[in-house]
């Protein structure tokens, strides 16, 4: 059974929040382990393996999850698995003041750590990373709009393709 067949879409939207604040999470993890091991310079190269890799590990899920929620999102909407009334409502949830206070934040406390290591000699990518949640609700909200219909304005309907009987001719 598919994804969006099993979820409303409120759960998928919570499932795609929870990976993407997971992929926030985990860089920061990630990066703090950089740090220390360029800081101290202490263990060895497989320790440091060791430890990326339990931090990679949750930084994939996480991205697997907010990709699959996405696209489970998507495949309900086409298919039309859901009641009208429960994504307007979502929609107005995902529009509120508040998401976008807390995404921005976040985005803007990753970049601002990523320009103070830099000043500092250590090269960070959390800031990259720190946008995710920021770009998982802009996803949301683009994949809830609801479609519009394309429509002409009506003056097209007058115009005429350009024609002429003295196409070519050259007035002296």
């Amino acid at each position: 059974m598919k994804l969006e067949q099993k979820l409303t879409p409120p759960q998928l939207a919570a499932l795609a929040f929870a990976g993407s604040f997971l992929l926030y999470a985990e860089c920061w993890f990630a990066d703090a382990i950089l740090h220390a091991h360029h800081k101290h310079g202490e263990g060895d190269m497989l320790q440091l393996l060791d430890l990326m890799l339990r931090a990679f590990g949750p930084m994939i899920l996480g991205l697997c999850a907010t990709s699959m929620a996405q696209a489970a999102l998507k495949r309900g909407l086409i298919s039309q698995n859901w009641d009208e009334a429960v994504l307007e409502k979502l929609r107005i949830e995902l529009d509120s003041l508040v998401w976008r206070w807390i995404t921005v934040g976040l985005g803007l406390i990753g970049i601002g750590y990523d320009l103070f290591f830099l000043n500092s000699g250590h090269a960070s990518s959390s800031g990259v990373f720190a946008m995710w949640p920021f770009i998982t609700l802009q996803q949301l909200q683009k994949t809830l709009r609801p479609k519009r219909e394309a429509t002409f304005p009506v003056w097209c309907d007058y115009l005429k393709p350009i024609h002429s009987d003295h196409w070519g001719e050259r007035n002296p």
